[in-house]
């Protein structure tokens, strides 16, 4: 679902609103209702994701008190800190794809004890002890932007260290606190699976600088929330036409709004009939027909199923229609052994 660039719900808070625990409640809120739904096996979310305003113990107990799996990002607390100092010699680093290495440490521990530095992490604040990925990436070699000294008392710059015959190593780090099994979901997965949170943020670039999901300054709340409420709303509406024009990639308003808009369209009627005439102006005209054809069959297609439907059942099932299309066209995950490093 996470991929569909779609908004499901819209909550708008104060402006000093802004920390992660306001959100709670509303995360709640969803969770009770995907419970209390007649068919909540099929509408309970798989898993939850978050950065690291979400790693927290009250985010985490909320998730696990619904059953469902998560998978947040924590900060570099000092406990962290030493964490990624007790594993970075050691052996057992894997490749976790995109340039990032993975670690977890002692998988087959399940208590975290200063006997036992490599179990499972318990930070200070948590109610029990909880899954702990690492990973960590080279850091791209900046020319001439930072200059090292060494004992020697030499400058150098850091370019020239990185290449050196003993060259530096500079790491960043993501630490992740998941509840997903370590069957079917080895390191590799867990690394991507953060990834693609990422991706979903593009939505909500997309939604300010694209849509004018920016800038209320009304202090009346209920305003507001009915102005983002449209955005999202149109913002929906385009993007499942999209997907239904071009369903095997998704394109971003700031191109396909010109592609698609730049038209003009007129309506005849003629026994019985309507006819909806559009003529293309932009330069890429055979592809914004081309999307337009795929529309039209789309809708041809479903045209003998909705007929007898209400309008908001017809687009139920439009809705549906484009999203098996889009899943259809996902392709299948291929297993891959990860390599192993020596830390």
């Amino acid at each position: 679902m996470s991929e569909q660039r779609l908004v499901l719900d819209v909550a708008v808070s104060p402006g000093h609103q802004m920390s992660s625990k306001h959100a709670l409640p509303g995360l709640a809120a969803v969770l009770e209702r995907c419970a209390s739904t007649p068919h909540s096996p099929s509408c309970k979310p798989r898993m939850v994701r978050g950065d690291c305003g979400f790693g927290n113990e009250a985010t985490l107990a909320l998730v696990e008190s619904h059953g469902i799996d998560y998978l947040f990002r924590l900060r570099q607390t000092a406990n962290v800190k030493k964490l990624i100092a007790r594993c970075f010699f050691k052996d057992g680093w894997v490749n976790a794809g995109c340039g990032y290495e993975a670690f977890e440490a002692n998988p087959a521990a399940t208590v975290f004890s200063a006997e036992r530095p490599d179990s499972t992490l318990k930070l200070s604040g948590w109610s029990k002890s909880r899954r702990v990925v690492i990973l960590r990436r080279r850091v791209a070699d900046k020319a001439g932007a930072l200059l090292v000294q060494d004992d020697s008392g030499q400058l150098t710059f850091l370019d020239d260290a990185l290449h050196a015959p003993h060259a530096m190593k500079l790491y960043e780090y993501v630490v992740l606190v998941t509840s997903l099994g370590r069957e079917g979901y080895e390191l590799c997965s867990i690394a991507q699976l953060y990834r693609d949170r990422a991706d979903c943020e593009n939505s909500f670039d997309e939604l300010k600088n694209q849509w004018g999901w920016t800038g209320f300054t009304s202090q009346e709340m209920k305003r507001s929330s009915l102005m983002a409420r449209n955005n999202a709303l149109i913002y929906n509406w385009w993007s499942l036409f999209m997907r239904a024009a071009h369903p095997g990639e998704r394109l971003e308003a700031i191109t396909s709004r010109p592609l698609m808009l730049t038209a003009v369209g007129r309506k005849t009627e003629h026994a019985g009939q309507s006819h909806l005439l559009i003529t293309c102006m932009h330069l890429a005209k055979a592809r914004a027909i081309e999307m337009l054809s795929n529309v039209h069959a789309l809708l041809q297609r479903l045209k003998t199923t909705t007929a007898q439907l209400l309008p908001s059942q017809r687009w139920a099932v439009i809705a549906d229609e484009i999203v098996r299309q889009i899943l259809a066209l996902k392709p299948k995950p291929i297993a891959v052994p990860a390599a192993a490093f020596s830390g």
